[in-house]
């Protein structure tokens, strides 16, 4: 058992600046993300109802890949221009590709075209909708109004582990504060400022050092997403314990390089998961596995045809102009 003076050491610890974060184990974040989105395809397609919770999972790793790999750049330059790079890389495709959808099937409903659809209480017919990434956008802007502040930054630049402890502990009780004061279940709870809490998370994770630390939040995790979610998700909970741990695990280069594609075009594959499911069963009949596993293999092919095609010369492009270090 931990004495309180023991917890009470172990949140003081020493300061933490974004130059000298903690080293992670970042195969861990990936096969997460992997995880996730194979979790999330198996379960919209029939072939294994895993309990949910992957979405959810991926917005804490939103939050955990914001502070690997970009809230250095961020603080040092005082620009948000990273994370707003990161919401028209997101928004882009998916708005091109739900117009894609609504034109050639229809009906067109606006809220979902202009990301805002979970908004509303009623969606597209036919689902053609995306609430997971209408949050993450909104989420992110969000988040990038929070860095657009000056006196974030320099709170952030002081001590980034005592700065992301105190934005879970805001997040949080705005979380609580809205939950008890505003009925939200008709929106399933799919509102920014109720997901920020998993956002805070997600960067507390990657400035954690101390064991009682990784435990206290694990602990306070697994309450925060009861108060969320109604029940416990063993894999979102699950995904966070092991993401806070960060175990010394290296994957084999073969299998390595399976997850790493995979995991890279999570967006496209949560896009097209349907249509490409839709597809395979005219072709070949119901097969829940095999319409899940091409699924995953079109998704990420997809994604890489349109990083090679249209994202790395976009960036290239705003490199040499000074927007993108």
């Amino acid at each position: 058992m931990f004495s309180l003076s023991e917890i009470k050491d172990g949140f003081k610890g020493g300061s933490v600046s974004i130059d000298n974060m903690p080293n992670r184990n970042y195969d861990v974040s990936t096969t997460l993300r992997f995880t996730a989105i194979t979790l999330i395809v198996l379960g919209h397609l029939g072939a294994f109802n895993y309990g949910g919770g992957g979405a959810l999972l991926l917005m804490v790793l939103v939050g955990y890949n914001i502070a690997s790999f970009k809230l250095r750049k961020i603080l040092k330059t005082g620009s948000v221009f990273p994370i707003g790079l990161m919401i028209i890389k997101v928004a882009v495709p998916t708005i091109c590709y739900t117009a894609l959808l609504h034109l050639l099937i229809g009906p067109l409903t606006w809220p979902n075209l202009l990301l805002i659809g979970n908004f509303f209480t009623e969606g597209n017919p036919n689902g053609f909708g995306y609430w997971f990434i209408e949050v993450y956008v909104q989420i992110q802007f969000l988040f990038m109004l929070l860095l657009a502040l000056p006196a974030v930054r320099r709170a952030a630049k002081g001590n980034i582990r005592v700065t992301s402890y105190m934005f879970v502990a805001l997040a949080s009780i705005l979380l609580l504060a809205c939950l008890a004061l505003w009925d939200t279940s008709e929106f399933y709870n799919r509102l920014p400022w109720l997901a920020l809490w998993m956002i805070a998370f997600g960067v507390a994770a990657r400035f954690s050092e101390k064991l009682i630390d990784k435990i206290v939040f694990v602990a306070l995790f697994v309450l925060m997403s009861v108060f969320y979610k109604g029940v416990v998700s063993w894999v979102l909970v699950g995904g966070y314990a092991i993401l806070m741990l960060s175990p010394d695990i290296r994957l084999p280069a073969a299998i390595s390089k399976v997850v790493h594609y995979i995991a890279a075009g999570s967006l496209f594959i949560y896009l097209t998961h349907f249509q490409v499911a839709s597809v395979v069963e005219k072709l070949i009949g119901e097969s829940p596995w095999v319409s899940s596993i091409m699924a995953l293999i079109l998704g990420a092919s997809l994604f890489h045809i349109y990083n090679k095609l249209i994202n790395k010369p976009v960036t290239n492009f705003l490199r040499q102009r000074g927007y993108v270090v």
